[in-house]
């Protein structure tokens, strides 16, 4: 199953909370990139959940 970007985050805390609100709701979420300090990480999910975990982010900002 291939895993799509959902969003870059500079700031580590939002990602975490982003991730978090994502299990909250049952969605499997995996972080790229997040040691490399001068690149955005990247929140991923599997593509068939990408539309259900874009709008679980709309629904909390």
């Amino acid at each position: 199953m291939p895993l799509v970007e959902l969003a870059r985050y500079t700031d580590r805390g939002e990602i975490a909370i982003a991730r978090s609100l994502l299990a909250s709701a049952g969605i499997e979420s995996f972080i790229f990139d997040q040691e490399m300090m001068l690149v955005p990480a990247r929140l991923m999910v599997l593509d068939e959940d990408d539309a259900a975990a874009r709008q679980v982010l709309r629904e909390a900002s």
